[in-house]
């Protein structure tokens, strides 16, 4: 779990407990010192909460950041790492690179482990390994040549959350990026635009067909060097990775 991830489980939170009705947009906004436009763009997936709006909303709610890893388990955690040991996974592994200019990945090449733990992929739908190749507009989220970790699960393509990535099928290729969604109309959004939404791309499409332009949720990304550097034996298979 890194930053990106407790923050996705804030706002998600925070969207949750507006839904129930346990807050409002605007007591939410006055407590925080923050507009209530903020606020609906950012439960909206328009905007991005910062580090300083993120410490205010958990003070003003009585949370802290262990109330956001629920379903880890902190002491394992921290044994494996004080201890050094690292669990593995065996992952299909996507053929080729994920990248504008690079094929649709069509096929499985084989299974590898990785590290990373079981655990983390346990709730996740037909998770897949993939590595991504060169992305000038994502250079500040991703760095070429190394693996993410796919989820593959229909729910979680039909509603994306702020700060989450996603693998989307644009032009015959998969290109990773931030995604929000609003009545027909998704709005994938590269590094270079993030804060620039006059200039996200904007595809057309029905909540019913959002799912054939957002083929995965990544759901971690994980830096080469962390990372086995020589994989054990690769059993050869060819199934099919991802539904076109």
């Amino acid at each position: 779990m890194n930053f990106g991830d407790l923050q996705h489980r804030l706002v998600e939170e925070l969207r949750r407990r507006v839904n129930n009705g346990e807050l409002t947009e605007r007591g939410l906004a006055r407590c925080v010192g923050i507009s209530q436009p903020h606020i609906h763009k950012v439960l909206k997936g328009r905007k991005i909460l910062s580090q300083r709006f993120c410490d205010r909303i958990l003070s003003a709610l009585c949370l802290s950041v262990f109330d956001l890893t629920d379903g880890v388990d902190g002491e394992q955690w921290l044994r494996e790492r004080r201890s050094g040991s690292r669990r593995t996974a065996v992952l299909d592994v996507v053929e080729g690179l994920i990248g504008p200019g690079e094929s649709w990945p069509e096929h499985i090449t084989g299974r590898a482990a990785f590290v990373v733990s079981p655990a983390d992929i346990a709730a996740l739908t037909h998770p897949v390994a993939a590595q991504v190749g060169r992305d000038p507009r994502m250079s500040d989220a991703l760095v070429p040549g190394e693996w993410v970790l796919l989820d593959q699960c229909p729910e979680a393509r039909r509603h994306p959350i702020a700060d989450a990535l996603y693998l989307v099928f644009r032009n015959g290729a998969g290109m990773i990026r931030y995604l929000a969604y609003e009545t027909d109309t998704a709005y994938l959004i590269a590094d270079d635009v993030r804060l620039s939404p006059d200039r996200w791309e904007t595809v057309e499409v029905t909540a019913l067909e959002l799912p054939r332009l957002v083929r995965a949720r990544v759901h971690r990304i994980v830096r080469s060097e962390q990372w086995p550097r020589k994989w054990p034996a690769v059993q050869a298979d060819r199934a099919t990775a991802t539904s076109r």
